[in-house]
């Protein structure tokens, strides 16, 4: 589901001039003159308590009401990981230490109450003002650097191992505290988005000036360096990657879903990025496409990437499972499905129904999103911030008695060295089985 935030806009029309009503005009039984009409019109128009109230600026308080509001009337089942009294208490301390105009703040409270919550989809999404010139991909305990502006891209491939003096293990403890814990593949994911965003950086007390920001860093080969960085624009960076990146199967895939074949060892690759049709191509085309590849060309695999499939409609890639159950390659194993840390909801429930109706052996990592999970999103944008509350309306059970996220059958997870030679080891796993 796209999910952007609406903008408020207040306009106000000149109200028509009193006098003009009345001058020229013969006085009426009621009212016999301009004095007279001024006193009946201000009686008339006299704001009632209500008016006073809503004219009463808006402040980060109300945010933190509406956000404890929506999540209490609107959640189909907030409180199964905590206490309605500790949620409760939790956002009254937050409405009273904070200012009325302090929007890091009421993020950083924010994202603390939903972590309570313990729900992969009942988040708080919000426009991104300023980040760190670079994207981190946590690799266990690394911090590896994969994307930069074009003005630092030196530093690609390098590891992050302090910000401002502050350890990597100590800034990864401080943001532990913004997401929900019971799944550290998620947790992960949900790093590698937001870990360089400045207002998070600074709400946590790692960056004082967004100007000068010191990066401690390993290069390479290893050794320490360090750079002073200074905040980017968000929403206008343009990302360079490695060049290694590009070698990736995954990378010469393009749009939501696609497919290329190996003919070195006669494997077809489909990517399913996105659970949602793409605008080149319907997804009921591609699936003819690609089962006239197979029929054409005989596969001895068939490898379906979900590593990167953050969700949508389940139900779009149900056709395509049902035909692939009817054909050669679902025998012996010759279905292999990639999973990580970046397989969330729906895609999910995909990868569940491969697993549980056909030969597919899952390789890769525990999924980012959990096998039985609420969903179902609405949103609501909070009055004062703009930010977005996102809250399920409906449990999923896809596997009944599974708990967290789907476990491959063969774990092959991702490390520096697939980053940096262009290799991955997930597909190779995939092709030598």
């Amino acid at each position: 589901m796209d999910n952007t935030v609406s903008n408020l806009h207040w306009y106000m029309h000149p109200p028509r001039p009193f006098l003009s009503m009345v001058v020229g005009r013969r006085p009426s039984v009621a009212v016999r003159s301009i004095p007279h009409a001024l006193c009946f019109a201000l009686i008339m128009i006299r704001p009632s308590a209500d008016s006073f109230a809503q004219a009463t600026p808006i402040s980060a308080h109300e945010d933190v009401r509406r956000y404890a509001e929506v999540i209490r009337q609107e959640h189909v089942d907030p409180f199964t990981c905590v206490s309605r009294q500790h949620f409760d208490s939790c956002a009254a301390a937050l409405d009273e230490r904070l200012s009325n105009e302090d929007r890091t703040g009421l993020l950083i409270g924010l994202l603390r109450l939903t972590a309570m919550l313990n729900d992969e989809h009942t988040m708080v999404r919000w426009n991104a003002r300023l980040r760190l010139p670079i994207q981190v991909h946590p690799l266990d305990e690394d911090l590896c650097i994969i994307g930069t502006d074009s003005a630092h891209r030196p530093l690609l491939l390098h590891r992050v191992i302090a910000i401002n003096d502050v350890p990597a293990s100590s800034v990864l403890e401080r943001f532990a505290a913004l997401v929900k814990q019971d799944n550290p593949c998620y947790a992960a994911a949900w790093l590698g988005w937001n870990l360089c965003d400045v207002d998070l950086l600074m709400g946590l007390g790692i960056v004082t000036d967004p100007e000068h920001v010191r990066l401690g860093l390993l290069d390479m080969e290893g050794d320490t360096v360090s750079a002073e960085v200074h905040s980017i624009d968000a929403q206008a960076v343009q990302w360079v990657r490695p060049a290694s990146m590009c070698l990736q199967w995954a990378s010469r895939v393009k749009g939501n879903y696609g497919s290329l074949f190996d003919d070195s060892t006669s494997t077809l690759y489909v990517n399913y990025r996105r659970c949602r049709e793409d605008e080149n191509i319907s997804m009921s085309a591609f699936t003819e496409e690609v089962f006239a590849r197979i029929e054409a060309q005989h596969p001895a695999r068939l490898v379906i990437d979900l590593r990167e499939n953050g969700g949508g409609s389940s139900a779009l890639f149900m056709p395509f499972i049902k035909r692939l159950r009817k054909g050669y390659l679902n025998k012996e194993n010759r279905i292999r499905v990639l999973i990580g840390r970046g397989t969330f909801s729906s895609a999910v429930m995909n990868a569940v129904e491969l697993k549980r109706t056909t030969s597919a052996v899952l390789i890769g990592e525990v999924t980012g999103g959990n096998v039985n999970h609420y969903g179902e999103v609405r949103e609501e944008a909070l009055p004062w911030s703009g930010f977005k509350v996102l809250y399920s309306t409906k449990h999923w059970v896809n596997w009944p008695g599974v708990v967290g996220g789907l476990k491959p059958d063969e774990y092959v997870g991702p490390s520096i060295a697939d980053v940096v030679n262009g290799s991955d080891a997930a597909i190779e796993r995939a092709i030598d089985r």
